[in-house]
């Protein structure tokens, strides 16, 4: 099994030490980003070394720009890079893993392709525009995702998981905002 994760060096043991006593089967661990093309490429290669193969991709990539179309309280509106970050981070590297999964031989024969959106895919969220489209973006891309790579196995769906309060969510400047507009409908 491949655990592939992006967390602070100083978290990163223990996070090993949990995978390890919830998996204790052989688990390769990875710590990196997976929106570089080079790191993937080293990763792929660990795995074809390894043997491994996917049965289950499961994209939750929490890196995105949250801000205002048209910012309040002296704030820069988001930008163009700040689009395209979140849009090639939380929606096309899903469909660029899979792509390159196929290429490198590593599908087991039925496999299943799955990614987490949130509400703010269907719903305005305060500060949370980029990420919103992205996650639209995610849900339209799986449905032809879904369509197009079923003659090879691939079963694609979107999980829409809510709102969890996690340190990623705790980064985003509105979190507290984003938490109350979700549990309120407001």
């Amino acid at each position: 099994m491949l655990a592939w994760f992006r967390e602070r060096r100083s978290r990163e043991e223990s996070l090993l030490a949990e995978f390890h006593s919830r998996h204790p089967k052989t688990i390769l661990p990875f710590n990196g980003d997976i929106t570089k093309a080079n790191v993937r490429q080293q990763v792929w290669n660990e795995c074809r070394n390894a043997g491994i193969q996917f049965h289950l991709l499961l994209h939750s990539v929490a890196r995105g720009s949250p801000g205002y179309l048209n910012p309040i309280k002296n704030q820069k509106p988001l930008s163009t890079v700040d689009f395209n970050l979140t849009f090639d981070a939380m929606a096309l590297n899903w469909f660029f893993v899979l792509q390159e999964l196929i290429q490198h031989n590593l599908l087991a024969t039925h496999m299943c392709n799955l990614a987490f959106s949130s509400r703010g895919g269907q719903r305005v969220l305060p500060g949370y525009a980029a990420i919103g489209t992205a996650k639209s973006a995610l849900e339209t891309l799986a449905r032809y995702m879904a369509v197009e790579f079923a003659n090879l196995g691939v079963r694609t769906n979107v999980l829409e998981i809510g709102i969890t309060d996690t340190p990623a969510l705790s980064v985003l400047p509105n979190s507290k905002e984003l938490l109350h507009a979700i549990v309120t409908g407001k």
